[in-house]
């Protein structure tokens, strides 16, 4: 009788992880359905070149990522208004405010050199 009711409990524990996987997964997609590409380039103020390496954060959804080697970087978020901020090594800090729309938005910030 015990071997049977802790079967029986394996299987309903289960299923019930099964059933509350399959419900997140279709949240997840409604979330990543509504999501828009914030794409940009960090330049020197200066000379124009790129900054490689800078890191660059969305404040309301606290993401960060860095800038490439072409001072490119990509975040994904909902159409909105977003805060950027953006640092790196030998330039002030710079904010910027971005409004995101459905189809995405490409923003340029230029850092200025810190003297």
């Amino acid at each position: 009788m015990i071997k049977r009711s802790a079967i029986i409990t394996g299987i309903f524990i289960l299923c019930s992880g099964i059933l509350f996987a399959t419900a997140n997964s279709a949240s997840l997609n409604i979330d990543v359905e509504n999501r828009a590409t914030i794409t940009g380039s960090v330049l020197d103020a200066q000379s124009g070149e790129p900054v490689v390496g800078a890191e660059v954060v969305l404040v309301e959804l606290n993401q960060t990522t860095t800038t490439d080697e072409n001072g490119d970087f990509s975040l994904e978020a909902e159409p909105g208004e977003y805060t950027l901020e953006v640092e790196a090594d030998g330039y002030e800090k710079s904010e910027e405010r971005v409004e995101v729309t459905e189809d995405g938005t490409n923003v340029w910030i230029e850092l200025e050199p810190e003297y």
